[in-house]
């Protein structure tokens, strides 16, 4: 949440795979049509470098398909970015998408597709050789062989989370990929928090989701252990997306239905419950990327209406910033519910003291500004939509907030019952080797701690 502790990420080169709701069409087949499986391709967009396309399967024969597999072969200048409602894997200029579980199943007549973009040199081609299930893609007259088992996807699965998986109102910040990570069993057993805000989903430089520190989303397997980690000690997590360093989804993906695609696929892929956007510098100063990313956000909620959407925004000592407020206006105009405005009340300039009261203060702030946004809401459900994301110890510009100060912001999210109390970051929560050097640490506070000090207050708080 800061920039000398969140370094800019290598951009990866992604395939998204996401789960949203299938596209299954029921018709009987027409006579003359193909009594086999077929799978037909579309070029939906294009422009000049790049494109979009999707294969749409259909189940011509007389008996329901129960997997399928398409497979084809692009020109050597021509790639896949990223796909949703499939599987991709690859070998050379040769890729095969399975589908995704949830559409394997076709009835006779049914059909389901994938989608997926890419990049291209040239001219453009469309693919060749294309199989399904091993057979022709065009289909034919002879009855359906049996496909194929469906392939076990490389990533592992992510375990749901456990009856009430803990809190989300106190998820504290936690880089579990870079910043010296601390091991989680031991902050879980020495704290008692149980979630935790895994910090960051970027972009593949396009649409596709990707870590901080890691790989894309679709083929993740090192912070999918972790999560089932924390799940199996009784916890549960919440991804942020966004963060001060790296590209940002809401500024590479240029389209609020493929950014909503690539959300809803960090969702389904994690079984999650919530989600954090963590909207901080230029992606904060867009107005195209407030209206993207707040219409993607309501297509999200609409999709999965359980799902706990925060937003976690800088703001100055008199609330929230010009930008700040655009972007909350921009929310509401397009019809995004968003469960919890946090800000990060910290990084005013230097030379602050009582950070305590003075986070309380920008809270009130807050309160003030919402109300005028969210006019027929009482006083109430106001505070239970904002939320407070401090900074443990020495802040970027030479602030402090100490173990005190946790306490004062502690004692107040608990009375007005806020929907989030948090902290950056988790893996900053111990002694640097010299406690206050003057320099702000991405994996020590700069004060004089116990080690997971700051962890054991914002595990008290329970919304």
């Amino acid at each position: 949440m800061h920039p000398l502790a969140r370094r800019a990420t290598a951009v990866f080169a992604a395939i998204a795979v996401s789960a949203a709701t299938a596209v299954a069409l029921v018709a009987a087949a027409p006579a003359g049509a193909a009594t086999t499986p077929t799978a037909t391709f579309t070029r939906t967009a294009d422009w000049g470098t790049g494109y979009e396309a999707r294969y749409t399967v259909t189940n011509g024969g007389p008996t329901a398909l129960t997997g399928w597999r398409v497979e084809f072969d692009l020109p050597a200048g021509t790639t896949v970015g990223s796909v949703w409602d499939g599987r991709l894997t690859r070998s050379g200029t040769r890729y095969t998408v399975t589908d995704a579980g949830w559409n394997a199943t076709l009835a006779p007549g049914a059909s389901a597709s994938f989608g997926f973009t890419g990049a291209y040199s040239g001219t453009w081609q469309d693919p060749a050789n294309c199989r399904l299930n091993g057979a022709s893609c065009t289909g034919g007259t002879a009855p359906p062989t049996t496909p194929p088992p469906t392939p076990t996807p490389t990533p592992p699965p992510t375990t749901p989370p456990p009856g009430g998986g803990g809190s989300l109102a106190s998820a504290p910040y936690l880089m579990p990929l870079e910043n010296d990570p601390p091991d989680i069993g031991t902050v879980m057993a020495q704290t008692g928090v149980k979630t935790f805000t895994l910090a960051f989903i970027l972009s593949d430089g396009g649409c596709g989701p990707v870590w901080s520190g890691g790989g894309p989303v679709a083929t993740d397997t090192a912070m999918a252990a972790k999560i089932n980690q924390i799940r199996a000690a009784g916890g549960d997590v919440m991804p942020s997306v966004g963060g001060w360093s790296g590209a940002k989804l809401g500024e590479t993906c240029t389209d609020a239905t493929r950014l909503a695609a690539a959300y809803q696929q960090v969702v389904d892929r994690y079984a999650l419950r919530a989600i954090d956007f963590d909207i901080e510098s230029t992606e904060f100063e867009s107005a195209a990327a407030h209206d993207r990313v707040t219409k993607a956000i309501k297509i999200l909620k609409d999709r999965t209406p359980a799902l706990k959407v925060y937003v976690t925004v800088p703001v100055t000592q008199t609330g929230l910033s010009w930008w700040g407020q655009q972007l909350v206006q921009t929310a509401v105009r397009n019809g995004a519910a968003v469960d919890g405005w946090t800000i990060m009340p910290f990084d005013f300039g230097g030379g602050q003291t009582g950070m305590g009261q003075l986070t309380v203060d920008v809270a009130e702030a807050l309160h003030r500004q919402l109300k005028t946004y969210y006019p027929g809401r009482s006083d109430d459900a106001i505070y239970r939509m904002s939320g407070i994301s401090t900074m443990n110890g020495r802040t970027d510009v030479g602030e402090y907030v100490r173990q005190s100060d946790m306490r004062t912001i502690l004692a107040y999210a608990q009375a007005k019952h806020l929907a989030r109390f948090t902290f950056w970051s988790v893996n900053r929560d111990r002694q640097c080797a010299v406690p206050e050097p003057g320099t702000t640490s991405g994996t020590c506070s700069g004060v004089a701690q116990t080690p997971w000090e700051f962890t054991r207050i914002a595990a008290q708080y329970t919304g």
